[in-house]
């Protein structure tokens, strides 16, 4: 869908991105989670987790897409650094299907949650432009 007003165009890029997107071993701390997981590992040295999750999985308060069961949850990683927005970009386009939103949360400091210290985590939300 386009947004009235707006213009396709190929996003830029600062860096080099992801590179190419290899099958890992699943880690301990996603065993026990409910749902789908899949475990990634990238050229540039990120750890990816692709994960079809029940819905009730998701923060509180976000805008879940109506009446789905399951959303997607993306988390990516790097052993001593953030990963770079074109790592993230590379990763949520090559793993997670196109007609999904995508989102990164910062929930209150409360509600945040880690297991690894440079890792961000992406949640399917229901896109509100749509109207």
């Amino acid at each position: 869908m386009r947004i009235p007003g707006t213009y396709a165009q190929p996003r830029t890029r600062a860096t080099g991105g992801c590179g190419r997107i290899t099958p890992a071993a699943k880690p301990l701390a996603v065993m026990h989670l409910p749902g789908q997981h899949a475990a990634f590992v990238s050229e540039s040295g990120c750890t990816i987790i692709a994960a079809h999750e029940p819905a009730k999985a998701a923060p509180a308060d976000i805008w879940l897409p109506e009446g789905k069961e399951r959303v997607f949850h993306m988390s990516i990683s790097h052993a001593d650094r953030y990963p770079t927005w074109d790592e993230v970009a590379d990763a949520r386009y090559e793993l997670i299907p196109d007609d999904v939103t995508m989102a990164m949360l910062l929930p209150p400091r409360e509600q945040y949650v880690n297991v690894d210290e440079h890792c961000f985590h992406l949640w399917q939300i229901s896109d509100r432009r749509a109207g």
